[in-house]
């Protein structure tokens, strides 16, 4: 069998690459590479050395801390908050309790207690209050600080006054501390808590959806 020389470079022409581009770049970043190769040798440059030895394993030490101190510190912001924040938090929910309490006292009694009174009427042991059906509260704590909240009647009417005054102990500073004052109505809103107890304002009196059917409940009442 006689020897066969194949014509490379005519196979190519024949046959081109599919991406000539593609083979253009590998070229080109092998031409880089080498002439990169080069001038690092003519420098005399080569690669660092590291050596482990008592510096290395410091600087790893000191790396992994900084490292360590940057994770809790990421963790801390959704993790429990700190001091003054507890108190905050916890200062909030008991107001927004003594809101639900007070709610609860007026939808009985018809009013807030008053100034006079103050808060310590939401644990009362049964006062001489026309509706009152409580103690609405076990028993009237101070606010995380130690101080009692500050609780006034508005004289044209309306919720009352309820805040702490915040770590400073000063009234109408930037850290005091507001409930939630929706829930002064929430007792209203959401009667399911009274057992069916009907509200000071709807006692005594026959609720009916029309004239006709007042009427039949009226009779029905005289009968007896």
């Amino acid at each position: 069998m006689k020897n066969v020389k194949i014509d490379y470079e005519a196979l190519r022409r024949k046959f081109p690459s599919k991406n000539p581009d593609r083979r253009k770049r590998i070229a080109s970043i092998k031409a880089i590479r080498r002439e990169y190769e080069t001038k690092r040798s003519e420098l005399g440059l080569k690669a660092p050395v590291l050596r482990r030895g008592p510096a290395f394993y410091l600087v790893l030490l000191v790396g992994l801390a900084l490292l360590g101190a940057l994770v809790l510190s990421v963790a801390g912001k959704g993790g429990r908050p700190d001091g003054p924040k507890r108190a905050d938090i916890k200062a909030r929910e008991s107001m927004n309790a003594l809101c639900i309490a007070l709610g609860r006292y007026k939808f009985h009694v018809g009013s807030y207690p008053s100034d006079d009174e103050g808060l310590a009427a939401l644990a009362a042991i049964t006062p001489e209050k026309p509706g009152w059906y409580g103690p609405y509260i076990r028993k009237l704590n101070p606010d995380p600080w130690g101080r009692a909240y500050v609780y006034e009647t508005r004289p044209e009417g309306g919720d009352p006054v309820l805040y702490s005054r915040g770590p400073d102990g000063r009234m109408g500073t930037t850290d005091d501390v507001m409930p939630d004052r929706k829930l002064f109505r929430e007792p209203f809103e959401n009667v399911a808590w009274t057992n069916k107890w009907v509200p000071y304002q709807l006692r005594g009196y026959v609720l009916a959806p029309d004239e006709a059917a007042r009427e039949r409940i009226r009779r029905e009442i005289e009968k007896y």
